[in-house]
């Protein structure tokens, strides 16, 4: 028998390798692409299950053994696509195979981008019904979408991602690069539940630190510590939304914000969190037209519960003093919009409200001390709001309080000849529309003026002074001024006034000390 020649032998040896290699691509095509397809098809199941959107993506490409692409991914909304990204890399718990639930492990975006369309119902395009189901279902093939099944997050990745906000009107809001990691902690076995560590950095502007637990199933996040930093400068406002610029803006708002939470918060319905905040803020400043409020330092501790809001104690250094108050907040509930508010400060400089030009004179001065307390409802304060408290000043220039400032120059003091020497008290009452003066005391010079009226909120005014001159003037503290009247040298004159806050309106008439028979209206 004649045997094959050596060439021969080759080529048949070469030509089964080939042959099996193409069979075996083949089959492996085969295996791998109905692997793809499966992946595809519980990866689209999972969020036709869970979204309201639509969620699409132009190809997936699956690398053995446990990694799935998605390329060009979007979620749409009508004809709005309002996520979208380059790419998505998911990686599975296991090698995933049909018949069985995959189980993603780690999700990473690259180049995300999140618009935010307000739509003419004041809703964003796509983020109502955002979640369109709670729980999940076994599919009959053997893949599932309940979230404890196909769930095992150990990290989640964003890189190069960007957020706008695009109003009806306006200019939209944008914030470029996003970064954003989050991944489980050890220590939780039960289903649903996930221990996240995530970190959010927009430099220079904020950077956000979360220690949380989320069920996914339940939609409960347990916030073990949130740690947000943010600063509020001029150069910063942009990456706020339009709103909130024109508000920054408008009031040159800066400082340097700090916020610190713990608590429960359902995020199927936010209003039944429990939560402890603490804010800071240094190095502060907001500005009303020709009026600006320093803040040295403030802190705020809050406890949201339910629908209540607590302030326990916020403190607050400004204006070369301190203020301290505590209040309360019904959000929710019959009583929605019910608050009640308790404060004092002292050591307030009044000339430090105001911007005066370099070596001018402030137009008022003093160093205020206030105590107060009110109650009533946000939504009809005139007929709700009710409280009381007392307002002292010293080393005052009140010259800006018109009224004030008539019956003092009456006496024959202007404010210029009073040399910041006004010092004064009152006590008050609010009562629906107004505010009930129930004793007030002011001395400029050696003139003083005691009385009492009501204030309207609206800026009309029932007032009744008596004002005249001082045999003496005590220098004493505060508290005794109301003796300074015990001894008078001239006439003293009642005034009724009448008229606005801007515009006061006075009606003189004397009465017998000396057999004076008039009086002289104030002069401006």
């Amino acid at each position: 028998m004649r045997r094959p020649k050596p060439y021969v032998v080759g080529l048949i040896v070469v030509g089964l390798l080939l042959g099996g290699w193409l069979l075996g691509r083949r089959l492996m095509a085969v295996v791998f692409g109905g692997i793809e397809r499966w992946c595809g098809e519980q990866l689209l199941a999972i969020a036709n299950d869970h979204l309201g959107p639509r969620l699409d993506f132009k190809s997936l490409d699956y690398q053995r053994p446990t990694t799935v692409w998605l390329y060009d991914l979007t979620l749409t909304s009508g004809d709005v696509t309002f996520i979208r990204a380059d790419s998505v890399r998911v990686e599975f718990a296991q090698v995933p195979r049909p018949g069985r639930p995959i189980v993603i492990s780690e999700v990473a975006l690259e180049r995300p981008v999140v618009r935010l369309i307000e739509q003419h119902d004041g809703s964003l395009a796509g983020f109502r019904g955002f979640v369109a189901s709670e729980g999940g279902r076994v599919l009959p093939d053997g893949g599932s979408t309940r979230l404890s099944d196909v769930l095992a997050i150990k990290e989640i990745l964003i890189a190069a991602g960007s957020l706008s906000y695009e109003p009806l009107d306006g200019p939209h809001m944008r914030l470029s690069p996003l970064s954003f990691h989050c991944r489980q902690a050890p220590g939780t076995a039960e289903a649903g539940w996930y221990a996240l560590e995530a970190q959010l950095k927009l430099d220079p502007v904020a950077r956000l630190d979360i220690d949380a637990f989320l069920n996914v199933d339940t939609a409960e996040l347990k916030l073990s510590d949130l740690r947000l930093a943010t600063i509020l400068r001029p150069s910063t406002y942009e990456v706020f939304t339009p709103q909130i610029q024109a508000i920054l803006r408008r009031h040159e708002i800066q400082g340097t914000l700090s916020l610190r939470a713990s608590g429960l918060v359902p995020l199927r319905d936010p209003k039944r969190s429990a939560l402890d905040l603490n804010w800071d803020l240094t190095d502060g400043r907001v500005t009303f037209g020709e009026y600006v409020l320093p803040l040295e330092a403030l802190r705020l501790a809050i406890r949201l519960d339910g629908g209540d809001l607590n302030v326990s104690n916020a403190t607050i250094k400004a204006l070369g003093g301190t203020m301290e108050l505590t209040g309360s907040l019904a959000l929710d509930g019959p009583d929605a919009g019910r608050f009640e508010i308790a404060g004092h400060g002292e050591g307030l400089r009044l000339e430090q409200t105001i911007r005066t030009p370099s070596g001018a004179e402030p137009k008022y001065a003093g160093e205020i001390r206030f105590s107060t307390e009110a109650t009533g409802m946000l939504g009809d304060l005139s007929g709700t709001l009710v409280g009381q408290g007392d307002v002292s000043v010293r080393d005052g220039r009140l010259r800006i309080i018109r009224v004030f400032d008539k019956l003092l120059a009456a006496g024959g003091l202007s404010s210029k000849k009073r040399a910041g020497a006004d010092r004064g008290s009152l006590n008050f009452e609010l009562a629906g529309d107004r505010v009930h003066l129930t004793e007030v005391h002011v001395v400029g010079g050696s003139i003083g003026v005691r009385g009492r009226g009501e204030i309207f909120y609206d800026g009309r005014l029932n007032l009744r002074f008596t004002a005249g001159p001082l045999e003496r003037l005590d220098r004493g503290i505060l508290k005794d001024i109301g003796k300074l009247f015990s001894t008078v040298t001239g006439q003293l004159v009642n005034y009724q006034v009448s008229g606005t806050l801007k515009e006061p309106i006075f009606a003189v008439r004397a009465f017998g000390i000396g057999g004076a028979k008039a009086a002289t209206q104030p002069k401006e």
